[in-house]
């Protein structure tokens, strides 16, 4: 036989029991002072009934350890100051442990929330199945308001943004800031220092300009719309005009049909020297200036010998009408201006048959001409000349307008030389003494004084640049 196990040893005296895990508060995990609550015997022994233990009986009958202040710190207690402080340090240290598994559990659980008095929290219940309902009916509810909130101001902020987009005060504001972005973002039109295409906030210069309209007509672009064709009818009437569409056709049989002049692009720097016919030309001395020019436009009958000093030698563009025209030679290419069908026919039979010798006044049945530079002004843009630079006045455009508006399509850089009266008033040609100064600039057809205010505006907004000579 065995003998009898040992009785355990006696606790020290005053030696206190470790209290259980969930008996330590939770300030002991934050190092804040903390304050250790024993109860009576007879409060430990029912709480030790009702967890089952048998620990209760080992508190000593009628012992009540002194309770330390709770405003001295946990490291303050192993100072040697009174004797129950080392006794508190001891237990202390057997508290390590078990604030180390403490540290460990999460904050919600009853167990790590217990106070060392023995207080609980009571368990949190969960929400009822009515409370979570009237909770979800008040979210959905307080959506449904933000969302029809917010179509709301969307509404309001999309009406006001189209009354100031449409209102006609601020039609000039909101393009000219939307043109600057615009000019900011995209690449430079072209290689000059300054383009003349640049919108530069220029809404005036905007509204006008048109590039999807080439200046010179085609086999593809030769179908007119039925308004175009009744206005190019219009200029100059004709009793039986032939078939349009079979003259066309015979004409590009005679002629090249190809696009000319749609190379624009960053690369680009085409200059243009537009030469009129003004008298302000004489002792200008601006021939070297004109001959530099990439293109050098002239226009009708107008004459370079003797005036080589004053207006240039070199023609690399020469736009006429059949009433005009004149001989050139093989480099130079002709820009032809028709107002009519009868001009068609005309330009054919003055390349080959020399059968039209009258329109509606007598012209050259034939002329000298390089028929693989002969190119056509288009009716569609002469219409758009006349409609949106110059706005119906006049008759139909001068043939100096139409080459300044034809050079502004093509080139990059425009300088303007001999337009406008010159120094003392006086309008009229450079090679000739007009003894009726100012008759043709009011021939009923054209408008010359509007003509002269656009191309003032043009020339104020360095779109062009003007000469105005002597």
């Amino acid at each position: 036989m065995h003998p009898p196990p040992l009785p355990p040893p006696p606790p020290p005296p005053y030696s206190l029991p470790l209290p259980p895990p969930e008996r330590v508060s939770k300030s002991l995990l934050s190092g804040r002072p903390t304050c250790f609550f024993v109860r009576s015997e007879q409060g430990r022994r029912k709480r030790g009934e009702r967890r089952g233990e048998e620990g209760g009986s080992q508190f000593a009958a009628g012992f009540s350890p002194p309770t330390p202040s709770c405003s001295v710190p946990l490291s303050t207690h192993g100072k040697q100051e009174m004797p129950w402080r080392n006794k508190w340090t001891t237990h202390a240290q057997r508290f390590l442990p078990v604030i180390s598994k403490l540290m460990t559990k999460r904050t919600d659980d009853p167990s790590a929330r217990d106070l060392i008095d023995g207080t609980r929290f009571p368990p949190e219940r969960p929400p009822s199945s009515q409370a979570v309902d009237s909770s979800r009916d008040s979210m959905t509810l307080s959506k449904r308001r933000k969302t029809l909130a917010l179509l709301l101001l969307a509404l309001l902020f999309s009406l006001m943004f189209a009354t100031f987009l449409f209102s006609f005060p601020l039609q000039d504001h909101f393009f000219k800031h939307a043109f600057h972005l615009a000019a900011s973002s995209k690449v430079p039109p072209c290689a000059c220092r300054r383009c003349m295409t640049e919108a530069n906030n220029d809404t005036w210069f905007a509204k006008r300009f048109n590039q999807s309209i080439h200046p010179l007509m085609t086999r593809d672009n030769s179908v007119l719309s039925e308004e175009t064709f009744k206005w190019w009818q219009l200029l100059q009437q004709e009793k039986r005009p032939a078939d349009f569409d079979e003259v066309v056709d015979e004409l590009f049989r005679l002629i090249p049909d190809h696009v000319l002049y749609a190379d624009a692009g960053p690369e680009r720097c085409r200059t243009c020297a537009v030469v009129g016919n003004s008298g302000n030309l004489r002792g200008s001395r601006y021939g070297h200036l004109i001959d530099s020019s990439h293109f050098v436009l002239r226009m009708n009958q107008a004459v370079t010998d003797g005036f080589e000093e004053d207006v240039g030698s070199r023609t690399t563009h020469r736009l006429m009408y059949p009433e005009s025209a004149t001989d050139l030679d093989n480099a130079t290419i002709l820009v032809f201006i028709p107002f009519k069908t009868l001009d068609l026919q005309w330009m054919i039979s003055a390349l080959t048959t020399g059968t039209i010798n009258y329109t509606y006044a007598p012209v050259m049945p034939r002329i000298k001409a390089n028929k693989d530079k002969v190119v056509i002004y288009n009716p569609t843009f002469f219409k758009y000349v006349c409609e949106s630079w110059l706005e119906g006045h006049g008759g139909y455009p001068s043939t100096g307008f139409l080459s300044l508006l034809f050079a502004i399509h093509i080139c990059d850089k425009v300088n303007v030389f001999g337009f406008g009266a010159d120094q003392r008033g006086n309008w009229h040609h450079y090679w000739e003494k007009n003894l009726q100064d100012g008759a043709f600039r009011y021939t009923g057809i054209h408008d010359g004084d509007f003509e002269h205010y656009v191309t003032n505006i043009l020339a104020d907004k360095h779109k062009i640049q003007m000469f105005r000579g002597s």
